[in-house]
Parts: C-alpha cells; structure tokens; sequence
C-alpha cells in the first residue's frame, strides 16, 4: 500500500517530527511519500499514486485536506497532532500514536465522512466541521484574534464562551432545517457534520460524520440560564460541558438568512452586517473515505 503523507509539523507543540512519522509508516511495512504542508497543492502525480493520503496535524490542515483533494484520492486517513482534533476524535482517534495509527491501517476499516456544500451569493464552498453563528462562534474568533501570555487557544476559548453567552443579544434570523422553521430569536446557532466544535465543545451528542445528516443545536433566550450553569459546573471540576444543554435537530437541508452576528465557517470568520445574507447548506455525495485503523475501531 502506497501512502502520501502530508504533514504540518507546527501544529499543536510541534513535536512529532518528520522523522518519527516517516518511520512509523515504513516500520509497519507502507511505501511512504512524505511531502510538508505548504502553500501549494500536493502534485498530481504524487496523488495519483497513493492509496491513502495521510493527513499528520490538526483540523485546520485535515478539514483543507479533505477539501482539496477529495475525488483525488481512493481514502484518506488521519494523525491527529492539533490542539483539540474534533474530527479525529469524532473518529475514535484520540489518544492514538503515529505509531498505533501506522500498525492498525493496514487492518483499518473505512469509515464514510459528509462534506456539506455551503451555497450563498458569494459562490460554493465545502464545509467539513460546520458552520456557526452567535454567541459561540463569536468567542472562538475572539480567542483566535486575541493572544496573552500563557494562555493557550483553547483555554481561552473556555474562558470567553461563558461572557459571550451571558451577553448575546437575540438574532433576527431566520433558520430552517428541511423547510420546518426554528425560533427566530436565538442567541447561537451551530450546523455540523459531527459532534464537536472549538475547544472540545459537544453542542450535539449524537452527531455522526457520516450519518447522511446535518445536526444543526440552537439556543433560546429561555436556555441562556441552564447553558451557563452548565459551563460554570464543569469550570468547577476541571472539565467541559458534555454535551452542551442545547436544542437540537436534524435535517438535509438547512437553509439560514442571517444578519448581525460572527459567522464560523469551519476555521474561517467572517462579521455580517445589517443587510440580511441567505445560505444554504446540503452534504455532498459521495462522501469521503477515512481508513480508521485497529486502535480507533473501539472508538
């Protein structure tokens, strides 16, 4: 089996070196072409060949992964080496090594992953994690663009979520989830392929990647109270709310008209203005292959 591995070797502490990944494949008897994540593509020839492409870093570089070269690629698999890895760990990967990853694949099973199509005026885009408006998505911008010493991303992601919340003013939007209308005065909204978001966050338990579905988890002005106490209750005891106390549904389709508000398109933000902005948001077929080995499978 041929594997072409791409690897972004800053992200999380940066310690898993190009070295050790390469050896871990080819210890476990792989032909590995290993290629650092950069600004340009991976080459076509180098795509061609592979069996799987092996995707070593966080979700940023495994969300662009899968968007770029899906259709390119028979499977893809996954090292997770970022900060929080909500899609690895939606997969069962976490805690798992390189070289656990490496000696289960060749045994691995694969495992169907959606991609929605995001469909607005602006063009199309593919969205792997999903795409957040409101209160939640606003704090994890905010500790993106802010960086204080000694606080990393994902704590201060946990410490800003709280303020946000407590602070959210009701969004005049309008939200569908396969045309059946959900309240307009929400304080958040979050549409998503699987069950995380930012630091770990579990907005809705049961999603799955690869289920067919769109979970879409909301929150009223009526359950600012009970989000809040959750958060506050987990700070206590060193931990994270999951899941979150959110209203949830599923659907194919969710279609939103959006105005006021931070707007999350997996790592991306962009602030709307007062002019109303409709979307659309739908899984693509046929979805992604991920080769999920051994060590994940009780997962």
């Amino acid at each position: 089996m041929k594997l072409l591995l791409l690897h972004n070797d800053s992200a999380g502490a940066g310690d898993v070196s190009a070295t050790r990944l390469q050896a871990a494949f080819r210890e476990a008897g792989f032909a590995v072409t290993y290629r650092a994540q950069g600004q340009a593509r991976l080459a076509a020839a180098d795509l061609r060949a592979a069996d799987v492409l092996v995707v070593a870093g966080g979700d940023g570089t495994v969300a662009g992964a899968l968007r770029d070269y899906r259709g390119e690629v028979p499977r893809f698999a996954i090292v997770p080496l970022g900060t929080a890895n909500n899609i690895a760990t939606s997969l069962g990967l976490t805690g798992c090594s390189p070289e656990a990853i490496a000696a289960g694949l060749r045994e691995g099973r694969d495992q169907p992953v959606d991609i929605a199509r995001l469909r607005r005026a602006e063009g199309e885009a593919d969205i792997v994690e999903g795409l957040g408006a409101g209160a939640i998505a606003a704090a994890i911008q905010a500790a993106d663009r802010d960086d204080l010493p000694g606080e990393t991303n994902h704590h201060r992601c946990l410490r800003l979520i709280p303020d946000f919340i407590a602070r959210a003013e009701p969004g005049d939007w309008e939200v569908r989830v396969d045309g059946v209308a959900l309240p307009r005065d929400l304080l958040l909204v979050e549409v998503m392929n699987g069950p995380l978001i930012g630091p770990n966050l579990q907005p809705a338990a049961l999603a799955q990647p690869g289920d067919g579905l769109l979970d879409v988890a909301f929150l009223r002005p009526e359950g600012r109270a009970a989000l809040l106490r959750a958060m506050a209750r987990s700070e206590e005891e060193g931990g994270i709310p999951r899941p979150l106390p959110l209203e949830h549904v599923r659907g194919r389709e969710v279609t939103l008209r959006l105005r006021d508000t931070v707007l999350r398109l997996d790592d991306d933000f962009e602030t709307l203005g007062a002019e109303p902005q409709e979307m659309t948001l739908t899984l693509t077929r046929p979805p992604v292959h991920i080769l999920l080995p051994t060590a994940a499978q009780g997962g």
